[in-house]
């Protein structure tokens, strides 16, 4: 028995659940994809922007690129997550969604650095 027909029985002999429903929450990410995309791109967008205003206090006494990414690192951070959940909305290629999730990482862990010079 397949994985798929595995869950597929499971869902079924659940009394709670609607027959053939599946439970796996991959699934349910992608039959709502433009809703949680939309929703995590606003929210991220919105953050992306609070951080801009919002800085660390160690940011004033820093110089040149500790300086710059203790006040933008956080920003681009979020503005690069926010592009990745409008590419999953948007049903935009693999490869543009993961590389703007590993860069929002690789901004953040650059702030964090930054943050504990």
């Amino acid at each position: 028995m397949t994985a798929d027909a595995r869950a597929d029985a499971d869902a079924s002999a659940d009394t709670h659940a609607p027959a053939g429903r599946d439970r796996r929450p991959e699934r349910w990410w992608h039959r709502h994809r433009r809703v949680v995309g939309t929703v995590g791109a606003v929210a991220a967008t919105a953050l992306a922007a609070t951080w801009l205003v919002v800085v660390p206090g160690e940011a004033a006494e820093a110089e040149g690129l500790q300086r710059f990414l203790l006040q933008y690192a956080h920003s681009i951070c979020w503005g690069l997550l926010a592009i990745a959940l409008a590419g999953f909305a948007l049903r935009a290629p693999r490869i543009l969604i993961d590389g703007c999730a590993w860069a929002a990482l690789a901004a953040y862990v650059a702030f964090l650095a930054a943050l504990a010079l």
